[in-house]
């Protein structure tokens, strides 16, 4: 709560601005069971290299989640990276989401900590606002390269915490190292390291595809998998 010069207190969710439409339907307390998939992607220039696979595998994502196995209500953003970040797909139903064409890899650095950390933050405080039983949350991370531009004392350290904070939510955290050690990206963002949620892969369009495929399975299918091996 904070106070106003009025005295008044204002709740949590007055204080948020004008949520999306989506937003304010993924974060109802209501019967229906509903996922939440941020996908944070790396548009550093080193992604260049790969040229239309990038997309082409954010496309194949949209078009899991249209048809979930598990049946639930599945929700979208993408967001990228490289000197700054930037929603690439604002949080929308995945039944009306479309192909994407804008995914660009030019950033001439790697704004990776504080990207991460900030979409955290920014989709916390959304959640805390009704704190919605219903909505499971998924969070992604694919990069191929280490953060080179935010405070790697401060930033990292920051991170963490939230990550902790999220994990106890019953968020689940993926990371996927492209061509990099992804179990150490991983633990540097404070992410879990087993198999399940962590992977590195090749540099190439079948490593790629293979991050991008496990990241869906997991967001469409978790709860008829093993719990142990995706939290609650």
């Amino acid at each position: 709560m904070t106070t106003t010069k009025q005295g008044k207190r204002k709740s949590a969710s007055q204080r948020l601005p004008a949520l999306p439409r989506a937003v304010r339907e993924m974060t109802m307390t209501d019967d229906e069971p509903k996922t939440l998939s941020i996908m944070i992607l790396d548009a550093s220039i080193s992604m260049a290299v790969h040229g239309d696979v990038p997309q082409r595998c954010v496309n194949d994502h949209i078009e899991t989640l249209k048809n979930p196995p598990d049946g639930r209500k599945q929700y979208c953003t993408v967001i990228v990276f490289g000197e700054d970040y930037r929603a690439l797909i604002p949080p929308i139903a995945a039944e009306s989401l479309q192909p994407i064409s804008n995914y660009r890899a030019d950033g001439n650095s790697t704004l990776l900590y504080e990207t991460v950390y900030k979409t955290l933050q920014n989709y916390l405080a959304i959640y805390s606002v009704n704190q919605p039983e219903n909505l499971k949350i998924f969070v992604g991370v694919f990069s191929d390269g280490d953060d080179n531009k935010s405070d790697k004392v401060r930033q990292p350290r920051k991170l963490k915490r939230l990550a902790e904070i999220t994990q106890n939510l019953g968020w689940e955290l993926f990371c996927f190292g492209i061509g990099i050690d992804g179990k150490a990206l991983a633990a540097a963002m404070g992410f879990p390291t087993d198999d399940q949620h962590c992977q590195t892969v090749r540099a190439d369009e079948n490593g790629l595809r293979a991050t991008t495929q496990h990241f869906s399975d997991a967001t469409t299918t978790c709860f008829r998998l093993d719990p142990k091996l995706f939290g609650k």
